[in-house]
């Protein structure tokens, strides 16, 4: 039931629309999105600027490998001195030893998670990166059928790459009616 009928005189759009203009305006506006779609970035430049992410990533993740190696290997050190203190062959006092340590030992956990978190976001831009070359390829195809479909496989794709379509009155579009589409 529109909404001039259920609240009278809240509304002053018009209260119905037919089928067939708001199809011709759908028409219009997939066809409109189809033609961006086609004029985007080809599909090797999505790729190579998925490739720039998933390196930047790895790159990420190499460097605090590194850093936590580097402590790691601090770490050890600190552990062999404090051998020598207990045998009395270190001039180190046992409590900045011990400060030292401990220090170390949070920074090694720290830097073990940003490794972990790095690894994980290598995962995510790999994952991200097929899903991406898998959307612009089901895209590209929906965009080439579309035109020499029926009404049905017409639908079906909008279906596929819009969640609503809005009409509005009084917007710049096929008279007195817009459709916007929510992708």
């Amino acid at each position: 039931m529109p909404f001039n009928v259920r609240y009278p005189g809240e509304c002053d759009g018009q209260s119905g629309y037919g089928v067939t203009k708001l199809d011709c305006l759908v028409d219009k506006i997939v066809h409109m999105q189809f033609k961006r779609i086609r004029n985007a970035p080809p599909l090797d430049l999505i790729e190579r600027q998925n490739a720039k992410e998933i390196e930047l990533a790895r790159d990420k993740a190499k460097l605090a490998q590194d850093q936590l190696r580097q402590k790691q290997e601090k770490y050890e050190t600190l552990r062999a001195e404090t051998v020598k203190v207990s045998q009395g062959k270190s001039r180190l006092n046992v409590d900045l030893l011990k400060s030292l340590v401990v220090e170390t030992e949070e920074a090694v956990k720290l830097l073990s998670e940003q490794v972990r978190t790095a690894q994980e976001e290598i995962q995510k831009r790999i994952a991200s990166a097929e899903i991406v070359r898998q959307e612009y390829v089901q895209l590209i195809g929906w965009a080439d059928m579309y035109d020499n479909c029926t009404f049905e496989a017409k639908k079906m794709i909008i279906a596929g790459f819009a969640k609503a379509i809005h009409v509005f009155r009084d917007l710049y579009l096929a008279e007195e009616t817009q459709i916007e589409e929510v992708v």
